[in-house]
């Protein structure tokens, strides 16, 4: 289930929205089509062994985002030219 939420008022300039989707329980792969914007999601990703944190955008063609049943995932979506600086990160573009 995906659970969306706006922030709140003080971070409504940096922040557009929030998700979080709970571990599916089958076993299970699932794509979710990311079209080309302006915006830059911060995805983290937590298991029960590992966790992970993803930067996607800003994205200039459609992709893919590839979710695993056994991870909760937990995104940030930073209004256009808003994303924060972070050293040595680099942006994935999803592959079509």
């Amino acid at each position: 289930m995906l659970i969306e939420r706006q922030p709140k008022q003080e971070f409504r300039a940096l922040i557009e929205r929030y998700w979080l989707m709970e571990k599916i329980t089958e076993p299970d792969t699932r794509s979710y089509k990311i079209l080309p914007d302006t915006n830059v999601d911060l995805l983290f990703e937590f298991s029960e062994s590992a966790s992970g944190v993803l930067l996607y955008g800003p994205a200039t063609r459609a992709g893919f985002i590839r979710t695993d049943s056994g991870c909760d995932y937990f995104g940030i979506r930073c209004r256009p030219g808003k994303a924060p600086r972070l050293t040595d990160a680099d942006a994935v573009v999803p592959p079509c």
